[in-house]
This record gives C-alpha cells, structure tokens and sequence, in this order.
C-alpha cells in the first residue's frame, strides 16, 4: 500500500515535494510539473538511512529541507539540499551535538528549527543553509556561474565533487591530492553529460622534467616564483614524526626535512 503526504509547492509552481511510505523507510520525492521534466521525479538522497519525516521547500525556491530520524530512532536530524536534481550534494545542518532537532519551516533564507540537547531542554534557532558550503560560496562569489578551474588538493572524495560542483559549465576539475586507492567519487551523470565540465587527474603537477624543470628554476631565479611562502617549517629528520602530526592536523603546508 502506498501513501503520499506532507507535499510542499515549490514557489514557482514548478515542482513539489512529498514524503512516500510504499513499504520500508518514508523517502522524501521531488515531483517536477513544468518544463523537459514535467512528470518526472527524483528521491531525495540523504547519506543516513531512515523514515523521512518532513521536507519543505525554501521560499526562494533553492533548497529542500528534510526532518530524517536515522535508522527510526527518536533523533531526528535536518539536511538540505538543492532542488537541481543534477546536484548530488546534501549537507546536515542542525547542531551534531543535539539530541534531536525538529524542522519548524523556513524564515527567509535561513531554516527554522527546534534543537533539544541530551539534557532535554530545546531551543529555537535560525540556520542559513549556505553558511560553510563551498559550492554556495564560490557560486555567490561569481554570480551563480561557477569557477572556470577548481582545484582539489586534499584527495577526499567528497572534496574532489566539492570541486567538480563549484566549476562552472564547460569549466575544468583538476584533482592535484591523491585519494585513497580504493576510493570512489560518485558524480551526477546527467551533469557530467549536460553541463560538459572536464575532469582531470593531476600527479606531480603533470610536469615533464626535461622540459619544464629548467623553467621552474627560472622562475625561481628570476623572483617570480616564491617557493618560500610554500614551506611552513623547517625540521630535522628526528623530528619527522611531529612534521607528519603537524600536516594530518592542518597546521602546515608543506615541512622541509633539513
């Protein structure tokens, strides 16, 4: 048996969202009406496994909300996402520390919800969905449009797609850190289809030696090149240990062994 609820009308009219219980966990759905995807619908996906029990659209139109209580326990959480169903990307926003957080709606821009702390007691909040998002911030910064070249350095899977999201149509990914090698990146085929975006690995800066060593040198030389704002610290081989504690906690750029 199948039953639909708590639908929310995108402000446009264009799409709505509904929670779906047809057996296993709810799932939140967004049901597009107009345009190339009219009848069409996507699951909204969420990195946590449970009974999804609210989602609301945000008044510009941009963000869905979601109230999950993972795997059914009583602590719900709150996610959003954007309403680009080519955008793979879902964020938590309620504090990771609450015992259980309840979506009220939307105050704007930003999301209104209810937190309860492990001692019980609740409190009332506001939450841009935006703050601490990269893609959001790199797309606000150029107008919507998106970053001609965006470069992962850290060789995470969720900040290689941060990077492949920021970039703009047509626009260039490059991977410089190296992941894990049993990692795997999930990317959204359609986009990777339709928006023609470039997905580059890069090791070692992909530099021939013969030819490109020589020109480093000179620019270096020459005051062009600053490799000394590139080191952090200079150590010693028996402090290595602690140059290697340094670069997992974020404290450096780069040791130099002296």
């Amino acid at each position: 048996m199948r039953a639909n609820y708590g639908a929310s009308l995108s402000p446009d009219a264009t799409a709505f969202a509904h929670i779906v219980d047809d057996g296993g966990y709810p799932r939140a759905v967004q049901r597009f009406l107009r345009g190339w995807r009219a009848t069409t619908s996507r699951d909204v996906m969420l990195p946590v496994e449970g009974p999804a029990e609210r989602v609301i659209h945000s008044p510009d139109g941009h963000w869905l909300a979601c109230q999950v209580a993972p795997e059914g326990s009583e602590r719900s959480q709150i996610w959003v996402v954007t309403t680009d169903p080519d955008d793979p990307m879902a964020r938590r926003i309620d504090d990771h520390g609450a015992g259980m957080a309840e979506l009220i709606g939307w105050d704007g821009t930003r999301v209104s919800a209810m937190l309860m702390g492990e001692d019980g007691v609740g409190s009332s909040c506001l939450i841009d969905p935006a703050d601490g998002d990269p893609v959001e911030q790199v797309r606000a910064g150029t107008g919507g449009r998106g970053a001609d070249y965006a470069f992962e350095v850290i060789g995470l899977p969720e900040t290689i797609l941060q990077a492949y999201m920021t970039a703009r149509r047509g626009g260039t990914a490059v991977v410089v850190g190296m992941p894990r090698w049993d990692s795997q990146v999930t990317l959204p085929g359609f986009g990777l289809f339709f928006e023609e975006k470039r997905l580059l690995g890069c090791v070692y800066g992909s530099a021939q030696v013969r030819r490109d060593f020589p020109r480093f040198v000179d620019l270096v030389e020459t005051g062009r090149l600053d490799l000394n704002a590139m080191v952090s610290r200079r150590v010693k081989l028996d402090e290595i240990n602690d140059a290697f504690r340094a670069m997992q906690a974020g404290e450096v750029i780069r040791s130099v062994v002296v």
